[in-house]
């Protein structure tokens, strides 16, 4: 996701790399880590980055959901804890618009630990796309 921030970006010799390999420029609207970090921090930097200052979680979401019904779909990439809290905001606005989740290091199918306790629960106790 760095490499598609041409700041970042421009501070590394790519040169030696196939182009095909490297992630485009541009293709990440918003990335950041969130470790230790509160909501409204989060917020904040997200609404900073897509130039949608948003008082808030939920007008953030609410400008998220306006922009991907207006452009192109919209992919969100979640690790870990963060793959868990996108499933269940997810599956608790049956409303937004299609899009993707994406998750790295997820915990989300880990039985007795969090599979267990999502909300609300997977159809038929097995794991499933988001919303039924």
């Amino acid at each position: 996701m760095a490499l598609s921030d041409g700041r970042y970006r421009s501070r590394l010799d790519l040169a030696g790399l196939d182009p095909a390999t490297v992630v485009p420029e541009g293709c990440v609207a918003a990335a950041l880590h969130a470790r230790h970090k509160r909501l409204e921090e989060v917020v904040e930097r997200i609404g900073s980055a897509l130039g949608a200052p948003a008082d808030g979680a939920a007008a953030l979401l609410q400008e998220l959901t306006r922009r991907s019904r207006q452009g192109p779909p919209l992919v969100i990439v979640a690790h870990s804890l963060g793959s868990v809290i996108a499933y269940e905001a997810l599956c608790a606005h049956p409303d937004w618009p299609d899009l993707t989740l994406v998750t790295l290091g997820s915990p989300l199918a880990v039985r007795g630990v969090v599979f267990d306790r999502l909300a609300p629960p997977p159809p038929a106790g097995r794991p499933a796309g988001p919303c039924p």
